[in-house]
């Protein structure tokens, strides 16, 4: 069966854009934990769940989690939710930082991404290897939880989906 690890972690301006030598690390980090399901990022047991549990990133102002789904597992941080401007501001800035990064990676405009809730649009970035594909996502998306049409979180996300092996 083929294993598909999503990463979604939403974050403020200043991880990406403003220390971009500690972000690349930190997106290289991610990346490299990715096909094992993010195991050396596991913490303690969420809301009773043996799929879900905490994260554990040093990210400020963070609240994340690590979520099984079937054979995807998911890594989801979300900051505080803001307006729509301050959320595609925000984006913008994760797009810009992650861009840096990744310079020569191939860059296309979504409008949705693979395990993100109520992702509204992004900027996505996809190198393929021999092994897997990876998928590197700035997006701003809603705040399910806030009521109201104007409240968004901006973030990024990272999908690494292994190719299948041959017969």
């Amino acid at each position: 069966m083929k294993q598909i690890i999503v990463l979604v972690l939403a974050c403020s301006i200043t991880p990406l854009a403003s220390a971009q030598a500690a972000s690349c690390d930190l997106l290289a980090d991610l990346m490299a934990s990715a096909p094992s399901g993010f195991e050396t990022h596991r913490g303690q047991p969420v809301g009773g769940s043996p799929n879900r549990s905490e994260a554990n990133l040093d990210l400020q102002s963070h609240e994340c989690t690590i979520e099984a789904l079937g054979p995807a597992y998911s890594l989801a941080c979300y900051s505080k939710t803001g307006t729509s401007l301050v959320a595609s501001m925000g984006q913008r800035k994760e797009q810009e930082g992650i861009g840096a990064c990744l310079p020569d990676w191939s860059k296309r405009r979504v409008q949705s991404a693979d395990g993100v809730s109520g992702i509204e649009y992004g900027d996505s970035f996809t190198r393929e290897t021999a092994d897997a594909e990876i998928r590197v996502t700035a997006f701003v998306s809603r705040d399910d939880a806030v009521k109201s049409v104007y409240s968004k979180r901006h973030g990024f996300s990272v999908l690494w989906k292994p190719r299948p092996k041959p017969d």
